[in-house]
């Protein structure tokens, strides 16, 4: 290995890639000649290698010749030439692909995230009737890079999200049959999160299966029902109400029901965010995500990846194959307590997050989200020193239980 691409190497697996300004003069004072390593398409794979998914962004810029200013995926995009696309990682394509697909997702999803935020139109239960699926020019401008560079497996990866959105649009039988949910498919960011804590269980002689389904869903998360006023659509409907004489909804009764209820000093992970459940799988709620996001000035893409891997959390505890225990009976589990599964779910989030480092944005934003938590998400902090191989062990003895398992039997069970 080149010398000066040794000592970059090592730079970026100790400090990351950074745009800041003081990052630029630390790698500088490592190696003066950092940037035209960057820029070396022979160099690219072993520096994607090394660096972390949630950084590809910065990293790709470097790639194409930095420049001041703030940094767009789409510059990127356009000045991406088939004949380097090759040199790229594999991990590097699949990101740009499914960012590309995920900021510029096409007809109608673009239309719908409008919708749902401009004045919660969306969210006061107007749906848009759709016809079929029509890619971004984004997209377009991805696959004729891919296709003139002969790269058949990422233009397989690119052609399975067309099919799949298209499977999504096709037109229902009736109105009444569009659904409020979307596939998801984690980005190559959260796949790294999710592989971290599967090879932890795989470690203990766990059994590696395919995840739940998820999906992105637009229904109201249940906080919006017993506070309606949160609701996006709520500034937009009293606003209506103003203007409409006859309005069967005063504003002094929106003024009174906000006087009544208040806001909730606490926001539950299930009640806003997200769910798991044996049938359908997992439910991350855009509205609620979005919500909190600019309520407490959220990451949307970081608090997502919390409440993915929180999630992913409880189908493990449910249905990951443990040595002697396949799965935990899905009525036992359903009754067992509350306290445990958030225990149990919060736990192992922040095992990832560990994973991730405590300066990283993950790590932030599961801490930040914590104190803004009703008490049973924070009762996994009496727990995290204890080995992770103990708490593992312990799911599958909790699984044999013939009545529902409580947090007390949990800490007997780690001793």
């Amino acid at each position: 290995m080149d010398a000066k691409l040794k000592k970059v190497i090592e730079f970026i697996q100790k400090n990351g890639v950074s745009r800041e300004e003081d990052w630029q003069n630390n790698i500088s004072l490592v190696e003066p000649d950092w940037q035209k390593v960057m820029t070396c398409p022979d160099n690219w794979k072993e520096l994607e290698g090394v660096c972390r998914c949630s950084e590809y962004i910065y990293l790709a810029r470097y790639e194409g010749g930095y420049k001041e200013g703030p940094i767009y995926l789409h510059e990127i995009i356009s000045d991406l030439k088939p004949e380097e696309w090759n040199f790229h990682s594999k991990k590097m394509k699949e990101y740009l692909i499914y960012e590309t697909f995920d900021r510029w997702p096409g007809e109608p999803f673009e239309t719908m995230q409008r919708s749902y935020c401009r004045n919660g139109i969306g969210a006061a239960g107007i749906m848009i009737p759709f016809f079929g699926y029509m890619p971004s020019l984004r997209v377009i401008q991805m696959k004729k890079i891919v296709e003139e560079a002969g790269d058949e497996e990422s233009l397989k990866l690119i052609n399975d999200f067309i099919k799949e959105r298209e499977r999504i649009c096709q037109p229902p039988k009736t109105m009444m049959a569009v659904d409020q949910t979307i596939g998801y498919n984690p980005c190559p960011f959260e796949r790294e999160l999710i592989s971290d804590l599967l090879w932890m269980f795989k470690k203990e002689n766990f059994a590696i299966i395919p995840l739940p389904p998820i999906f992105l869903s637009y229904e109201t998360p249940p906080l919006f029902l017993l506070y309606p006023h949160l609701s996006p659509d709520f500034e937009e409907a009293r606003h209506r109400g103003r203007k409409e004489r006859h309005s069967n909804i005063r504003n002094n009764e929106w003024d009174s029901n906000i006087r009544n209820h208040g806001y909730p000093e606490t926001y539950g992970i299930e009640e806003l965010l997200g769910c798991y459940s044996p049938n359908p799988g997992i439910k991350l709620y855009v509205l609620g995500i979005r919500w909190l996001s600019e309520k407490r000035n959220f990451d949307q893409n970081f608090l997502r990846s919390v409440v993915l891997v929180h999630e992913i959390s409880h189908w493990i505890m449910h249905m990951l194959p443990g040595p002697g225990a396949p799965k935990w009976d899905t009525e036992l589990y359903n009754l067992t307590e509350t306290e445990l599964h958030e225990t149990w779910a919060q736990l192992l989030t922040s095992w990832v997050s560990g994973h991730c480092g405590s300066g990283s944005e993950f790590a932030q934003t599961f801490d930040k989200l914590s104190a803004c938590q009703p008490a049973k998400y924070n009762f996994y902090k009496k727990f995290v020193k204890i080995n992770s191989s103990t708490i593992i062990n312990s799911l599958v003895v909790m699984r044999k239980l013939k009545t529902p398992a409580t947090l007390k039997d949990f800490e007997t069970f780690i001793g």
